[in-house]
């Protein structure tokens, strides 16, 4: 790479290499905070579930009285898997954001300053790469299937959300009745 490559050339492709970088960081940065949300939010779900469960002494009543558990359980349930859904889908519009800049920014470097002629192999393997079948339909768009996998992703960690918070709300009703 380094004997033929003119200096504007080696700039352009450093250059490339810094904004392919910088999208990478954004993305890998924000996936950290993504999880420590939703960790935290089933974290607390969990603790309440395993506090719920516990057998209660004879002679005790529930603390709260039951028409406000009632009311302020599903209500608190409810915002909750708003603020999760909400923070899930923010955060997958900005990944996939970062995720096609950081391949544009590949793309470029690999074919368009250096030319590169890949052995017929190498582009078999690439374009078989890039055929992958989703919903049964042949699918060649890239961002397509790296689209398709995140929202997976995010749809499952909503899912979990949601079976937490309907648990810990129905144990909470169940417990003030």
């Amino acid at each position: 790479m380094g004997d033929c490559m003119t200096q504007e050339e080696k700039n352009k492709f450093d250059a490339l290499e810094s904004l392919r970088l910088a999208a990478y960081t954004s993305f890998n940065d924000r996936r950290m905070y993504e999880w420590k949300i939703s960790i935290s939010i089933w974290s607390a779900c969990s603790i309440l579930i395993v506090g719920l469960i516990q057998p209660i002494e004879d002679a005790k009543i529930f603390p709260i009285p039951a028409i406000y558990i009632n009311i302020i359980a599903p209500l608190l349930g409810i915002a909750i898997v708003i603020i999760h859904y909400l923070w899930s889908n923010w955060i997958f519009s900005a990944n996939d954001i970062d995720k096609s800049m950081n391949d544009y920014f590949r793309d470029e470097m690999m074919f368009n300053p250096l030319n590169m002629q890949y052995s017929s192999e190498i582009y078999d393997k690439i374009n078989s790469h890039k055929k992958i079948y989703i919903n049964g339909k042949e699918n060649n768009n890239v961002s397509n299937i790296k689209n398709h996998g995140s929202k997976i992703s995010h749809r499952i960690q909503n899912c979990i959300t949601i079976v937490l918070v309907i648990t810990v709300v129905l144990l909470l009703v169940f417990r003030a009745n």
